[in-house]
């Protein structure tokens, strides 16, 4: 039994899901963003170590 995928609604909750970022993107001094994206990037190299 295979599981049923609705390519279309899995589309449309990625942008939901991103869409507050980018707006949070274009709005943030250069700094704010710098800082925040160095965070996330340190975050996701730590767990590299867990798989």
């Amino acid at each position: 039994m295979g599981i049923k995928f609705n390519k279309d609604k899995n589309l449309e909750e990625r942008l939901n899901f991103v869409r507050p970022y980018v707006e949070w993107i274009k709005s943030a001094d250069n700094e704010d963003w710098t800082l925040a994206s160095t965070t996330y990037l340190k975050f996701q190299n730590k767990n590299l170590k867990n798989y």
